[in-house]
């Protein structure tokens, strides 16, 4: 599993765009001690703290839990089988208004 870096900061970062001010950033480690040890480059690289317009507020390291695509997959699947289903029932019952109308049985 692997560890990210959240990094927030302060203020509202630019023209109150959603997410801006906000990374998250994929670090190396085996163990939390490892993993904090690369953020600190993270930092560095990123500039955290070290400018006046970038300080920070908020910061997380995280760890994968799981990989969430497959239910991701599973979500848009359903989906679009209900939007296939239900444009199929709209034509169906179109197709039987226009058998009524035009008299075919």
């Amino acid at each position: 599993m692997g560890f990210y870096v959240w990094m927030k900061q302060a203020g509202e970062g630019c023209g109150y765009s959603i997410g801006c001010g906000e990374r998250l950033v994929p670090v190396e480690g085996e163990t939390v001690q490892e993993a904090t040890n690369e953020a600190h480059r993270v930092f560095e690289y990123h500039g955290f703290g070290s400018h006046e317009e970038c300080q920070p507020q908020e910061c997380k390291l995280m760890q994968e839990v799981a990989d969430l695509m497959p239910e991701v997959v599973k979500h848009v699947d359903r989906h679009q089988e209900a939007k296939h289903n239900e444009e199929k029932a709209a034509k169906l019952k179109q197709l039987e208004r226009l058998k009524r109308e035009l008299g075919v049985v």
